[in-house]
């Protein structure tokens, strides 16, 4: 029989019918017990997330409506996490070419025509984030005469890493901890242009 209308929240609510059929679910041979009881929506079978996640020996974390399955020590892209504001760069996750290396994880930004200098804004605040770690270099994409590129990261005022990024330079291994009470990482880059620059990994553990 069809039990009680749920409301279920996307950018407004709406009510909707689920039927409840005695649904039980087995994780590894093991019934799970003590649980709230799935229903089926639409012809899709839904199950409470955190407790089968737990049998499974997962994590399960809210944050800004973003559902977060799995260990924290795992990490997530810091821009996943925390999608930054940008002034003068556009960016994108996906795969990028360093030195011939290929690296399937991570994001890079690109300069936009007329703005030698950009920021990236990442705010961080009241996210629990433990660390972030990752890379920086230029992308092998590049122009061959690619002029060199100054990078600043800073901690909310306080900077905590600045350099230089060349072409043919090696990947530049960067870990930030943040305090409980930061609000903001602060990615600068001069000189940029129309360059490629590529954060490896740069996940956020939380």
């Amino acid at each position: 029989m069809f039990g009680s209308a749920v409301s279920f929240t996307s950018e407004a609510k709406r009510n909707v019918q689920v039927l409840f059929s005695n649904i039980r679910v087995v994780v590894d041979g093991a019934l799970l017990l003590d649980t709230d009881e799935p229903f089926l929506l639409n012809g899709r079978v839904y199950v409470p997330l955190r407790t089968v996640a737990e049998a499974l020996d997962k994590e399960v974390a809210w944050q800004d409506n973003l559902v977060l399955i799995g260990s924290g020590k795992q990490g997530l892209l810091l821009p996943y996490l925390a999608p930054p504001s940008v002034h003068g760069v556009n960016w994108r996750v996906g795969e990028s070419q360093v030195n011939g290396t290929v690296y399937e994880q991570g994001f890079h930004v690109v300069g936009m025509k007329g703005w030698k200098e950009a920021d990236m804004t990442f705010n961080v605040g009241q996210k629990y984030i433990k660390e972030i770690s990752g890379s920086i270099a230029l992308d092998d994409g590049n122009k061959e005469n690619v002029q060199p590129v100054k990078v600043k990261i800073m901690l909310d005022k306080e900077i905590i890493w600045q350099g230089t990024l060349k072409s043919g330079q090696k990947p530049i291994p960067i870990t930030i901890k943040p305090a409980v009470k930061s609000r903001q990482i602060i990615v600068q880059m001069d000189n940029l242009a129309e360059t490629r620059i590529d954060f490896i990994g740069f996940k956020a553990k939380y």
